[in-house]
């Protein structure tokens, strides 16, 4: 029995950023980050149920977009729960 044989070439990128309204001190300060990753199967190729197949973009292209923030006063520090969303930027 011969398993089939599937060339796939991912792709991902991201960027980031860490933002402070105010200095990070015990007393006061504001902040948070940001980041977002975009990752798709750009192309697969392979012998798939009996048949030579060739695709692109088979899942599409999801941009995942995350953020945080928090608020410290007078020692106590407030943390914003986690924001997420996935975003699709090209269908499948």
């Amino acid at each position: 029995m011969v398993n089939p044989a599937i060339i796939i070439l991912d792709v991902e990128f991201g960027a980031g950023a860490d933002f402070k309204l105010i200095r990070k001190n015990e007393w006061f300060s504001i902040g948070g980050n940001a980041n977002g990753t975009a990752k798709s199967e750009v192309a697969s190729i392979g012998w798939i149920d009996g048949d030579f197949q060739y695709s692109t973009f088979k899942e599409g292209v999801w941009l995942n977009c995350t953020a945080t923030g928090y608020v410290i006063f007078l020692g106590k520090k407030i943390e914003m729960p986690p924001y997420y969303k996935k975003i699709s930027v090209i269908k499948p």
